[in-house]
């Protein structure tokens, strides 16, 4: 090979290999441009690769050019650490010390009618909601509006503690004049301080009504015969009155009547309407009854029923009945009516005035006792008898007046009347008389008692007064011999 031939190969060799090196360069250079700097590996900024001549020496065939001079690489700082961060928990609101929730009107609702005149009981059901216990040092206190007859302050009835309910009452009256009315009430702590309901706790509780004069409206008066708990014997025929006061808007007519609501109707019948009666009059309503055939306690409820339908009674909103309660004896005797057992169902009076019942030996002047066990002057009983003593004057007497009871046909009074044992200046008079509806006083007759070792036995027909509601009337006058010791008895008196 010639010399020429050979530079031709060599400078082809050199060529290559400048080629292969750029190559190779441009290959490796992302890989480079890619690769995280470190704190121990800076690289140079405009460094020159001289790559080896052809004499292999590896040194730089020229002096390289000033480099610019850059500024320092600025290592970056780690990226710094995430922390916990602590968020506060919510912070719970206090409960308020005295703090009230309405729970329910227990009587008297809003717009209820209230009559005028009529006193009530306004009970609203209240819970204390607040954190504080309520004691009797805390009142309700009226705040305002109408206060309706009511006291100003009521201290609270029992202890509530927060959670608990209580029902708090207040005795009212309503006006006299028609209208609406409506008095607002709150809560006062010992300290003084007002509070009620609502997110102020200041809201009051209160109570409204509709002051109206009712059309149909009743008032009870009085029981003119059978009082409460009369004792009667089982089947006995009676007559029960009421006295009723219409003290409504409208007026009551014969075409009313009085009927059994509810309860022991003890073979009653509706009866009508006796007479007219106008607002503000009183009349005395009769209906024939008869007492069940067994021992126990029995009421029956009445009402009356106005000639449009409506029916309408006693109380603040005119629905309560009126009765009538008696008390059925266990006794082995068939009598209709037994005088005994109702002695304090009569009126007793005497020479000194108006007698109780039961009385005492130590009543002063006169006295009624039952004696269940009584020492007659001739013989001790196991029957009841009526210890009658007259006031101890010349002119003593005593009398008892029994609720009107209905006459059959066949009924007998009977009875054995005389001087108790030891009463020695015992002398008496007896007397059996009857009254019907408060017209004249009849004697159905008399019998005369000393203290001899001798009683007297009464038997009276009093079949001619069937079918009319009698009362019986006992009576004992002191005839001569010693008044203090006119110790005078009806033993087992009664109608069979």
């Amino acid at each position: 090979m010639s010399k020429s031939q050979y530079l031709i190969l060599a400078g082809l060799a050199g060529v290559f290999f400048i080629i292969l090196a750029i190559g190779v360069g441009l290959l490796a250079m992302p890989i480079l441009l890619d690769r995280p700097a470190s704190q121990t590996e800076t690289a140079t900024p405009g460094s020159v690769v001289i790559f080896p001549t052809e004499t292999g020496t590896g040194l730089p065939s020229e002096t390289p050019a000033p480099t610019e001079t850059l500024p320092p690489t600025t290592t970056p700082s780690a990226a710094p650490m995430a922390t916990a961060t602590t968020i506060p928990s919510p912070t719970a609101t206090p409960i308020p010390c005295n703090w009230a929730e309405f729970v329910s009107d227990v009587t008297v609702k809003d717009g209820d009618v209230i009559a005028p005149g009529v006193s009530f009981t306004k009970t609203w059901r209240i819970r204390n909601i607040g954190s504080c216990t309520w004691n009797s040092d805390y009142d309700i206190v009226f705040s305002s509006g109408n206060d309706l007859n009511a006291a100003t302050t009521i201290a609270l009835p029992a202890t509530v503690r927060p959670g608990e309910t209580i029902d708090l009452s207040i005795p009212m009256k309503a006006p006299d004049q028609e209208g609406t009315y409506t008095g607002y009430w709150q809560l006062r702590a010992p300290d003084g301080m007002r509070f009620g309901l609502g997110a102020e706790r200041t809201g009051a509780i209160w109570v409204r009504i509709n002051v109206v004069l009712p059309c149909y409206w009743a008032a009870f008066v009085a029981d003119v015969t059978v009082p409460d708990d009369t004792a009667m014997t089982p089947g006995a025929e009676f007559v029960k009155i009421w006295r009723l006061r219409n003290i409504g808007d409208c007026d009551w007519t014969t075409g009313f009547e009085v009927f059994a609501s509810s309860g022991d109707k003890m073979a009653g019948t509706a009866v009508d309407m006796p007479e007219r009666v106008e607002p503000g009059e009183t009349i005395d309503i009769a209906v024939t009854l008869v007492a069940p055939g067994s021992k126990g306690d029995y009421r029956g409820y009445w009402m009356i029923e106005a000639s449009d339908g409506t029916r309408f009674g006693l109380g603040n909103v005119q629905t309560s009945a009126f009765w009538v309660d008696i008390r059925v004896l266990d006794t082995d005797h068939e009598y209709v009516y037994d005088f005994a057992a109702n002695y304090c169902l009569a009126s007793w009076k005497s020479g000194v005035g108006p007698l109780p019942c039961p009385g005492t030996e130590k009543t002063s002047g006169s006295f009624i006792i039952r004696l269940n066990n009584p020492h007659l002057e001739n013989r001790t009983e196991n029957e009841p008898a009526l210890w009658t003593a007259p006031d101890a004057d010349p002119d003593g007497w005593i009398s008892g007046k029994y609720p009107a009871i209905v006459i059959r046909d066949g009924d007998r009074f009977k009875a054995w009347v005389g001087c108790l044992d030891g009463a020695d200046g015992c002398e008496v008079t007896f007397y059996l008389q009857y009254q019907i509806a408060g017209g004249t006083v009849m004697t159905l007759g008399s019998w005369d008692e000393v203290h001899d070792g001798a009683v007297t036995q009464i038997d009276v027909d009093l079949s001619f007064l069937a079918g009319q509601a009698v009362s019986i009337i006992l009576v004992a006058e002191v005839d001569g011999g010693d008044p203090v010791d006119a110790e005078a008895f009806w033993f087992s008196p009664r109608i069979e």
